[in-house]
């Protein structure tokens, strides 16, 4: 059950706020049996309209983007510029590795078995590792995507212009 990232979350999410799966199977705007049908791999959330990764990304406070991450709709890699091919991009992992091994606060702590991780874990870690570094230079830390989103997002929300772009009444 719930092999699905959003899945997991959404579930987590409803027992942490004491609700039952119904009841957010009516937060996401479909019935039970589509929520047991995702939960139970006979169907991919990854498909779901619009609507219901709208409806989760509020249901979890997380950006609509990272909703379709976690879906499976879009990847890490959909993220890439498209001249990444598998090879740059591996090579860009290692590298990546490589500089999170030479950090002197983090680095001791970077296990040897990250080598032989799935290219999605290694992603992440690395992902991870860009939103809590400093810029070698300044000493600061740079203004991260997902700050950024939630910014942007705020922004929107006060001047009455909601996630999907059009003008509230």
């Amino acid at each position: 059950m719930d092999t699905q990232p959003l899945l997991r979350a959404l579930v987590h999410e409803s027992r942490r706020r004491s609700q039952t799966l119904r009841q957010l199977a009516s937060h996401l705007g479909v019935d039970y049996r589509r929520l047991a049908q995702w939960r139970s791999d006979d169907a991919s959330i990854a498909r779901a309209h619009r609507s219901v990764f709208e409806r989760a990304a509020r249901y979890l406070q997380i950006p609509y983007v990272l909703v379709l991450v976690l879906a499976g709709a879009i990847t890490v890699q959909d993220l890439a510029w498209p001249e990444d091919s598998k090879t740059v991009l591996d090579q860009r992992i290692r590298g990546g590795i490589e500089q999170l091994r030479g950090d002197p606060i983090y680095g001791g702590a970077v296990p040897v078995e990250l080598d032989e991780a799935h290219r999605s874990i290694k992603l992440f870690i690395l992902f991870l590792y860009d939103q809590i570094s400093e810029d070698m230079h300044t000493g600061e830390r740079p203004i991260r995507w997902l700050t950024t989103l939630g910014d942007v997002r705020a922004l929107l929300d006060g001047v009455g212009v909601p996630l999907g772009g059009q003008q509230q009444a």
